[in-house]
């Protein structure tokens, strides 16, 4: 469900409306501001529908239980350790400041951080090397230019810096006893089970995804449109405000959270993002025209329901708090798509 609230979200200026009267109402139209048309819909019928089989090794399953421990592991600092290396991990507090006045995000009490990491500007770890514990000292450095936070880069700043301890990372021990107390599983064997199956259940909505993907895909491509160019432009300038909304998130530059998170330049991506946006256009007027085809539709007792099921899904005090985050007009849309897709899923051809 997470996939579909982004790919609901990526579809911009969604709008609902309410058709018919008494209990027959239904929320049918996904957006009523869109200028493109569909000219001919696709065969929609009788697609070929196939979802491949997921196995789960030992060893992605040992992987998973692994990381999943990793967050109850903790620092400890190293007996008779007391004079700092690079590749140490040490445990500092700091306090920054530029022009003698701390800055927002430049304090800390208790930080760990691995010496050489490059986590921090060019200077800061390495003025810790050959430090003791228990040092207290100040570094001057310079902030990049391009520092993501505008407010500082470029700023000549001081750090002051108090070694506190240098340390090591200790996992938990698997065991019984643990897994019980930490994890809510009888033993490891419950532990092992549960993980194996929440990995398949993910594997699986991978699989599904993608052939659900390759279906609507395939309607597009053999669908006909008039596509607007100013409404196709406008789409592409929202998916990228999006992305660098995203990357403005993270505390990183547009580029480089492209190029991370994308496996994609940002001069590559400026070249696809029409082709993008024009898809999130098609795939709206496809869904749109398989609703009003096949007389779908959520009526309000469907959309009550499953918004409590995501709500309690999602571990939210109330439908309502959900709704005031995902929106009302998003969350129907989003189901919209789902009862349409299964509508050719239930008509398609498998193998």
């Amino acid at each position: 469900m997470k996939k579909r609230f982004l790919f609901a979200a990526l579809l911009t200026s969604m709008a609902v409306m309410l058709t018919g009267c008494g209990d027959s109402d239904k929320y049918t139209t996904i957006d009523a501001s869109i200028e493109s048309k569909l000219t001919k819909l696709a065969d929609y019928k009788g697609l070929p529908y196939n979802v491949e089989e997921v196995t789960v090794t030992d060893e992605e399953v040992q992987e998973e239980m692994e990381m999943e421990m990793s967050w109850y592991g903790e620092y400890k600092a190293i007996e008779g350790k007391t004079l700092v290396e690079n590749g140490d991990t040490v445990n500092i507090a700091f306090k920054g400041l530029i022009d003698g006045v701390e800055f927002e995000g430049g304090t800390a009490e208790s930080y760990d951080l691995t010496l050489g990491s490059g986590e921090m500007i060019d200077g800061f770890e390495e003025g810790i090397v050959g430090k003791n514990v228990g040092d207290a000292f100040s570094i001057d450095l310079v902030f990049p230019e391009d520092y993501y936070d505008t407010e500082v880069a470029g700023k000549n700043v001081t750090f002051e810096i108090t070694v506190n301890q240098i340390e090591e990372y200790i996992e938990p021990e698997l065991t019984d006893e643990f897994v019980k107390e930490n994890l809510d599983y009888e033993n490891v064997d419950a532990f092992r089970t549960a993980t194996k199956e929440s990995l398949i259940e993910s594997k699986m909505e991978e699989v599904e995804y993608a052939a659900q993907g390759e279906l609507i895909q395939s309607i597009i491509d053999n669908s006909t449109f008039e596509m607007v160019e100013d409404e196709v432009e406008a789409y592409r300038q929202d998916l990228i405000a999006e992305y660098e909304s995203y990357a403005e998130m993270y505390g990183m530059e547009y580029g480089d959270f492209l190029e991370m998170f994308m496996g994609t330049t940002q001069e590559e991506f400026e070249e696809t993002s029409k082709s993008e946006a024009e898809t999130q256009i098609k795939t709206i007027l496809v869904y749109q025209e398989i609703v009003d085809k096949e007389n779908l539709g959520i009526t309000e007792k469907e959309y009550t329901e499953s918004l409590a099921k995501m709500a309690e899904e999602y571990e939210y005090e109330s439908p309502e708090e959900f709704e005031e985050e995902y929106e009302k007009a998003s969350l129907i849309s989003d189901m919209l798509y789902e009862k349409a897709m299964q509508f050719i899923i239930d008509n398609a051809k498998t193998e």
